[in-house]
């Protein structure tokens, strides 16, 4: 462009020169377009110079290599200082893990499990993990063992938990989390931490991928949630560097909880803009069936299905660091549950969330023995009732956040885009501010 410049100034100078009168003008005309030309040579260099700085400090906007390795560090201690207070928190190990067991799941959501173990490598597969090459995947175990019997042997990076309300979805990928983060923490010491990439936690109801590319809004929520990775020390533009050199993991929660439609486009985006990274899933059965007849699937993903707990180990869970008279207690509610199998209380305490709320009910759970209602959605009732008592002993406060929690439900419920099982706090001061029980 410099060099077009110079020329048609050229062009127009000699225009001048020879068209000009011959009684001195010329000679003006050619005193003009030496100074034009002088000019434009001017500004030629200055634009030369404006170019090579803006390159320069176009190339700066990157963050260098070993800044994106000190904020991958600085994730994995951030993430797991946060979500080790958050098993601790929802009871997830306390006393111990729920023995919930996953098996692969149907070939109505899931490809052939030998087919995953035989696929060949793609262009869109992450690292292989420090240790070794991928191994095969098993066709069940236990949750606990996730991250070596599935997470660190998939190829092409992909597995989806599947599972009914209360399954376990949520607290299986938070354990699943915590022994990558463990394993990251040990790459860093051998020196191996750019193969072990940082898992992060994202809640699919927050994307709208209509919107949004997979990638800007990971981007985009990762600087809201975790804005120490733009701190300076980490360069101008250290998630960038962590999404393209593989060095996190995405653990999407809820593709249940999104709206019909974009589950769809959500799974789509995903096969399509996930390259180099993996990925964990979680989401109901249904749903999630229902968005691969309307799309595109992951490319050779482990889908896995987790089972209902089995009276014995609901038992030996209920059982699990008990002592002395409230042991003798729950005693009675595990041989209850083993001699009757097929009733009431067996069939509901199958899920991590109801045998949770069992145990949240105190050391004396007579009224679990007492005559028990006909359906299993009335016990689910009675436990939630009594979780309440358990949380708020005073009536006066039971009574007031009864009140508060009714009024959440109802717009959660009722929301413009329709119902929703994700609550969004920032959505709460959108909400009409009447008193609950005026709505």
């Amino acid at each position: 462009m410099i060099g077009l410049g110079l020329l048609a100034s050229a062009g127009v100078w000699a225009w001048q020169v020879y068209s000009a009168p011959s009684d001195g003008s010329q000679a003006t005309a050619a005193g003009y377009g030496q100074f034009l030309l002088a000019l434009v040579g001017a500004l030629a260099l200055t634009g030369q110079g404006l170019l090579a700085w803006w390159r320069r400090q176009r190339v700066r906007q990157v963050s260098t290599p070993e800044q994106v390795g000190a904020a991958a560090d600085r994730l994995a201690q951030e993430m797991t200082v946060f979500w080790t207070d958050q098993v601790a928190a929802r009871g997830i190990q306390t006393p111990a893990p729920v023995r919930v067991r996953w098996e692969w799941a149907g070939d109505d959501v899931a490809p052939d499990r030998q087919e995953v173990n035989r696929s060949p490598s793609l262009g869109t597969d992450p690292l292989p993990l420090p240790g070794g090459a991928p191994g095969e995947v098993l066709s069940s175990g236990l949750v606990t063992r996730l991250h070596d019997q599935v997470y660190a042997r998939l190829r092409h990076g992909r597995l989806v938990l599947i599972g009914g309300p209360g399954a376990g979805k949520t607290g299986a990928m938070i354990l699943l989390m915590l022994e990558a983060l463990h394993h990251h923490r040990r790459q860093v010491l051998d020196g191996q931490r750019a193969r072990e990439p940082v898992p992060v936690w994202l809640t699919l109801g927050s994307w709208n991928p209509n919107e949004q590319t997979l990638r800007d809004w990971v981007a985009a929520t990762l600087a809201q949630n975790c804005s120490y990775l733009c701190a300076v020390d980490f360069g101008p533009d250290a998630i960038t560097g962590l999404l393209d050199g593989g060095r996190v993991a995405l653990f999407l929660d809820g593709l249940d909880e999104m709206p019909d439609r974009l589950r769809p486009r959500a799974l789509q985006r995903l096969a399509g803009e996930a390259a180099g990274l993996r990925v964990v899933l979680t989401s109901r059965p249904g749903e999630y069936r229902a968005a691969l007849q309307d799309g595109e699937g992951l490319p050779y993903p482990a889908v896995v299905d987790l089972q209902p707990v089995g009276p014995p180990a609901a038992a030996e869970y209920l059982l699990e660091g008990r002592t002395g008279s409230s042991r003798q207690l729950w005693q009675q509610v595990a041989d209850r549950l083993q001699a009757d199998p097929g009733g009431v209380l067996a069939q509901v305490l199958t899920t991590p969330l109801a045998l949770s709320l069992a145990r949240a009910v105190g050391p004396d759970p007579s009224w679990l023995l007492s005559p028990q209602p006909a359906t299993g959605q009335a016990l689910r009732d009675q436990l939630w009732d009594q979780a309440l008592v358990t949380a708020y002993p005073d009536q006066r406060e039971r009574d007031h956040a009864t009140s508060w929690l009714a009024w959440i439900a109802h717009h959660m419920n009722t929301r413009p885009g329709g119902p929703t099982r994700d609550l969004a706090w920032w959505h709460i001061p959108t909400w009409t501010l009447s008193t609950p029980g005026q709505n």
